[in-house]
């Protein structure tokens, strides 16, 4: 017995699996920067003393952890049909938005990345969640 999801669950799973890989990544970035700021502000004439918390955090907030979270986010969720066109689509705008936006977690202590770029997220996660082959007009004859 097969079990068909509804339309409108495709999208929420998306826009559910990004809204929680986003957290995770800002928490990386935020926790890691500020890290390397503490670091700066104990030895300031060492200008090598937080470069590999920096490219670490740079690389695991960015590169790493959404991949991942969305991965594992859909494989529990269950969902097959638009698999790798979500977790590359969305992975590959949120490290180029985060990359460009970057500044307002580096360099303040309570900073958060634009609103626009979390809202806009979500709402690509919820797009490229939708399989759009699977629901073709009516009219359509299809061979099997």
């Amino acid at each position: 017995m097969k079990i068909r999801t509804a339309k409108w669950m495709q999208p929420a799973r998306g826009a559910v699996v990004v809204a929680v890989g986003v957290a995770i990544s800002h928490v990386i970035l935020s926790a890691g920067f500020a890290e390397v700021r503490a670091a700066r502000r104990a030895d300031p004439y060492n200008t090598w003393a937080s470069s590999f918390l920096e490219l670490g955090t740079q690389i695991l907030g960015l590169g790493l952890a959404m991949p991942l979270v969305l991965m594992l986010g859909m494989r529990l969720l269950g969902a097959k049909e638009p698999y790798l066109r979500y977790v590359l689509g969305c992975s590959l705008v949120w490290a180029l938005g985060a990359s460009i936006t970057i500044k307002h977690v580096r360099y303040l202590p309570a900073g958060l990345l634009p609103t626009p770029l979390l809202v806009g997220m979500v709402l690509l996660g919820a797009l490229l969640a939708f399989d759009f082959r699977r629901y073709r007009s009516p009219g359509r004859i299809e061979e099997s």
